[in-house]
């Protein structure tokens, strides 16, 4: 799994600690692509998203159509633990 580069999550029913779970694992370290369009992410899944270290080399993020309120939103787009990250989705954020 620390080869996986792209992770398309696109449609599934996500629950924060599902993401809790993807953000602390060895596994992600490399992955360069995430979707995580209309999965059901809101704040507290932003929150472990962005407090990763294991996400440092993500590129693109797709966060489209999902519930991420304004403080998340602020939160997601001050962290430093996405520095190579090139492509940021929000389409249909509320």
């Amino acid at each position: 799994l620390k080869q996986l580069k792209k992770l398309n999550l696109r449609g599934n029913d996500l629950t924060p600690r599902s993401l809790e779970l993807l953000a602390t694992s060895k596994h992600v370290t490399g992955l360069k692509s995430l979707n995580l369009e209309v999965t059901g992410t809101n704040d507290e899944g932003v929150e472990f998203l962005i407090s990763s270290e294991n996400l440092g080399n993500l590129e693109e993020l797709n966060l489209g159509f999902n519930q991420i309120g304004p403080e998340a939103l602020r939160a997601l787009l001050k962290t430093r633990n996405f520095p190579k990250l090139k492509a940021l989705t929000l389409t249909n954020i509320r």
